[in-house]
């Protein structure tokens, strides 16, 4: 209760002040998660509830834990756990969000050391994905009744775009004339420029009667 109270009233530093003094030292691993959910994943993620449901099997597992105390077999338990119930990259999702958890406890001075330094992710086996044929990816556009939306899976399918980037596309980076699209919000931080197919640019006319509006995907 008191950390909520703290992030509400945005007095969470003197909070922490009394852990360095030896208050509060069984701060554990499920109130460290509160602080970090709310402190660093709503601050600093688009999509926050991706890190929340990794956090879900870190709570169950590790939850009662002092974070103060965390050991890495503990970790190992837990990954051994999880390993019976789910893949190996699932587990090492969970591990990741752990590991940045504890660094952000680390640097806001909640915990002395970090235990999780090198730690060692799960091996994964890397698999081939099966590409969609043309015919198969025209097939899928054809089978879809609004038009808007077949043109979205039309754009993403001969762009590449990434299903946020293509929700988030404005009109204003798309260039009919030279044929080009930019990408400005991608995942690396870059821009990125993809040039458009006859196909595409058949969908993207298909919408032009939405111009005036910011979207393009509407």
């Amino acid at each position: 209760a008191r950390i909520e109270e703290s992030i509400a009233m945005g007095s969470w530093r003197k909070l922490k002040d009394e852990f360095k003094r030896g208050i509060g030292n069984d701060l554990t691993i499920n109130q460290l998660a509160d602080l970090y959910y709310e402190g660093y994943c709503k601050v600093q993620n688009k999509r926050p509830d991706f890190k929340g449901h990794a956090l879900k099997p870190i709570r169950s597992k590790l939850g009662r834990i002092p974070a103060g105390s965390l050991r890495r077999s503990d970790v190992h338990d837990s990954v051994r756990q999880r390993l019976k119930e789910v893949a190996p990259g699932t587990v090492n999702r969970s591990v990741g969000v752990l590991k940045n958890m504890l660094s952000f406890a680390l640097e806001n001075e909640l915990i002395d050391q970090h235990p999780l330094i090198r730690f060692r992710m799960h091996r994964e086996e890397p698999k081939a994905i099966r590409v969609l044929k043309i015919s198969e990816e025209r097939r899928l556009i054809d089978s879809i009744d609004d038009p808007t939306i077949a043109s979205y899976v039309a754009i993403l399918g001969e762009t590449g775009l990434r299903k946020e980037e293509g929700l988030s596309l404005c009109w204003r980076h798309v260039n009919l004339t030279d044929r080009m699209l930019s990408v400005e919000y991608t995942k690396s931080g870059r821009p990125r420029y993809v040039p458009l197919s006859d196909f595409a640019m058949e969908h993207l006319a298909s919408l032009v009667r939405l111009i005036d509006r910011p979207y393009v995907f509407v």
